[in-house]
């Protein structure tokens, strides 16, 4: 008997509300240089690089070694809709097909959150849990720093 080949997993995080911060505010921050992300994301990203127009990531799980590298691509830059969308083609962290969105959501007419999510190929190694857990940190510094980063320029 064959086996059915698994679905591809369809997860999404979003932050907790960023108060006072508008999803204008926010995506001209995130959407200012897509090759900085390792500034928001700190525990995951240690640094990344631009090299032949893709985006080098050193990336680094629960804060310590071993240090884990992916190479991604960006797929779509979305103005109007303040999302950009980027497609993971090469990892050592035994991850399949990954195409991620990274989308700032208006919560009321001042407030925003930053939404996280992924279409993955199910990859040895990694549950759901594990990558909801990924993008949810994800998610969470995100918005965290892009807080903090705005709030010190308004000071």
């Amino acid at each position: 008997m064959q086996s059915q080949p698994q679905k591809n997993w369809q997860l999404a995080a979003t932050s907790s509300k960023l108060n006072g911060v508008k999803a204008d505010q926010a995506w001209s921050l995130l959407s200012r240089d897509y090759y900085s992300i390792h500034k928001y994301i700190p525990s995951l990203v240690v640094d990344t690089k631009k090299i032949d127009g893709n985006r080098h990531l050193t990336v680094t799980l629960a804060g310590s070694p071993p240090i884990y590298y992916a190479k991604d691509r960006l797929l779509k830059m979305d103005q109007a809709g303040r999302s950009y969308t980027y497609e993971v083609v090469e990892n050592n962290l035994g991850l399949g097909k990954v195409v991620t969105t990274v989308k700032v959501v208006p919560v009321g007419a001042d407030s925003c959150a930053i939404e996280w999510s992924s279409v993955t190929e199910p990859a040895p190694g990694w549950t759901v849990s594990d990558f909801t857990n990924y993008l949810q940190t994800a998610a969470s510094e995100t918005a965290k720093k892009v807080g903090e980063v705005l709030r010190a320029g308004n000071k």
